[in-house]
């Protein structure tokens, strides 16, 4: 008998999922099965976040190991292949090389010769995981530009195919299909296998939930890895599965290990209610932030552009306060400041008072000695580390540089690697210096990640590590003193980099030289025109004449 096999979405909730899950298909809601069609309800969801309560996640965590024919699977699946099915998927791989255009129907097709597709008496079942595996593949080309050609398709392609034997072929009785279909559970982080694997799971109609405790995609304990990109490819539905709904528990946990046995403690109703209210009163929208609340989300520049009097104003607030603040999923958009000062300022009594301002910060660092930095000429081939950093579209993964032999910040809290990780992410991939003659954009960018890969510890990681997003900007000032000494272009990179994680930037140049002009276009800082220009030959003094003209040319 040949039936079409049509999985439906049930109404899920945070609080029903499990009860949902538990339920035999028979007695879920839309249940029909005629001589046609096999109409159930099927659990698909993405479920993030935790409980108020830590202990009460990790009862619930150990209580779904009890639940009938579910199978709780994490990032450790089986490695092992069967000899001869592995040469079969070589065969196609070697296809797909020598083909440069190879469409998605031939290679199913030499799938489907090649019996890579579990075989099963019922047609309509066999039909059913072949076609899922075709729109799997669909998938995989629409993500990659290349197609089939890209370079993860050999990984993704002989794993799931052989977890799909591995464990699928154990799980699926053609006899009991049509009674209860396989349930799958998926803890934590994933690999693009993995989450092609579970995907492929979710198609044929599988019931399968994915669990991850962090809502943000940044938490991560020191035992374990921050959330992977794979579990944030479900929750923006990139995957395309129409049943999957995604529930979220109000708090956000590093990801911890999967409970082996139940839980020694148990909350009290007083902590489950202190932790009820703390999250009322400190939610993102409110305003009213604990300190170090955003320790583990991703800090992002809103630059301001504002006038001279102006940034010496927004300079002494807090970011919360400031104009262009803002906390959306996990990131915070931190308002700063980027400012060239020419010149010097003609009311004494008003440049005293700016200066005060930030010498006064919290967190203030001055530099009056240029260059700074020291320019990487080591003869290291950093270009191929930098290759095997990078996704496909050509942009650094921050949690592979993380776990790279380069990344020299592993003693740094989990939230404040990941951070600056995504900044060095972002300052390459769009890099805001100014190309050299001859370079290309890949140079440009090679560059930038070869100097802020050695960026100084003090003070510029000492002072990220003070900086609570929500509150005081560290400022970083610079002050030229002498007309020959001038900024370098490695200088310029750290700039962007500490511009990237929020700083406030003040370069002051009393002889109204170029400076930093000339590695990063204007268009990206501010620049005010003071009065007074100070004569390198005399520094110490500023001819009357030109004070006196210079007073109709101030603008900011």
């Amino acid at each position: 008998m040949i039936r079409k096999i049509v999985p439906r979405s049930i109404q899920l909730n945070i609080d029903n999922w499990q009860l949902e899950l538990n339920k035999p298909i028979n007695k879920r809601a839309g249940y029909t099965e005629t001589d046609e069609q096999f109409v159930y309800g099927q659990v698909c969801a993405v479920v993030v976040g935790t409980t108020l309560s830590s202990d009460e996640y990790v009862e619930m965590l150990f209580s779904l190991t009890e639940l009938s024919n579910v199978h709780i699977l994490m990032d450790d699946l089986d490695k092992t292949n069967d000899p001869l099915r592995f040469q079969a998927l070589q065969r196609i791989i070697n296809y797909v090389a020598e083909k440069k255009e190879f469409s998605v129907n031939r290679c199913l097709a030499f799938i489907d010769g090649e019996n890579l597709i579990p075989f099963s008496e019922n047609a309509e079942i066999h039909r059913h995981l072949l076609q899922a595996y075709k729109t799997l593949l669909e998938t995989f080309v629409e993500n990659h530009i290349t197609g089939l050609a890209d370079h993860d398709f050999r990984r993704v392609f002989i794993d799931t195919i052989k977890w799909i034997w591995h464990y699928l072929v154990q799980w699926l009785d053609d006899k009991n299909f049509f009674n209860d279909v396989p349930k799958l559970i998926w803890y934590g982080n994933m690999s693009k296998s993995e989450s092609y694997f579970l995907y492929y799971l979710m198609l044929i109609g599988c019931d399968v939930v994915i669990l991850h405790p962090s809502l943000k995609g940044t938490e991560a304990s020191d035992q374990v890895p921050a959330r992977s990109e794979a579990v944030d490819w479900f929750e923006a539905g990139e995957f395309h599965v129409s049943n999957l709904q995604v529930l979220k528990y109000p708090i956000s946990s590093p990801l911890i290990p999967f409970p082996k046995e139940a839980p020694v403690r148990r909350s009290t109703v007083a902590y489950r209610a202190a932790q009820e209210m703390s999250v009322l009163l400190h939610s993102e929208d409110s305003l009213l932030y604990k300190p170090w609340q955003f320790r583990n989300y991703v800090p992002q520049p809103v630059t301001l552009k504002t006038t001279y009097d102006e940034a010496f104003l927004i300079t002494k607030e807090k970011a919360l306060v400031r104009p262009g603040f803002d906390v959306k999923g996990n990131v915070v958009q931190v308002p700063n400041l980027f400012i060239k000062i020419m010149g010097e300022n003609s009311d004494r009594k008003q440049q005293v008072q700016n200066d005060k301002v930030l010498s006064e910060a919290s967190i203030v660092h001055e530099i009056t000695r240029f260059p700074f930095t020291k320019e990487d000429t080591s003869k290291n081939n950093m270009k191929i580390h930098y290759e095997q950093l990078l996704d496909r579209k050509r942009q650094i993964e921050p949690e592979k540089l993380m776990q790279s032999s380069l990344w020299k910040h592993q003693l740094l809290p989990s939230g404040l690697q990941l951070a600056l990780a995504s900044a060095v992410s972002r300052l390459c991939f769009k890099p805001k210096l100014k190309m050299q003659l001859n370079e290309s954009l890949d140079d440009v960018r090679l560059f930038l990640f070869k100097q802020v890969a050695e960026i100084p510890k003090i003070p510029f990681i000492t002072m990220m590590q003070q900086f609570d997003y929500s509150q005081g900007v560290p400022k970083l000032v610079l002050r030229t003193k002498i007309d020959t000494e001038i900024l370098s272009r490695t200088d310029a990179a750290i700039l962007l980099l500490l511009n990237e994680m929020g700083f406030d930037l003040f370069i002051f140049n009393q002889f109204g030289q170029n400076d930093i002009e000339i590695y990063i276009n204007e268009q990206y800082f501010d620049t005010h025109w003071m009065e007074n220009i100070v004569s390198p030959e005399n520094p110490e003094e500023t001819p009357a004449i030109k004070k006196f003209f210079s007073k109709f040319l101030r603008s900011d």
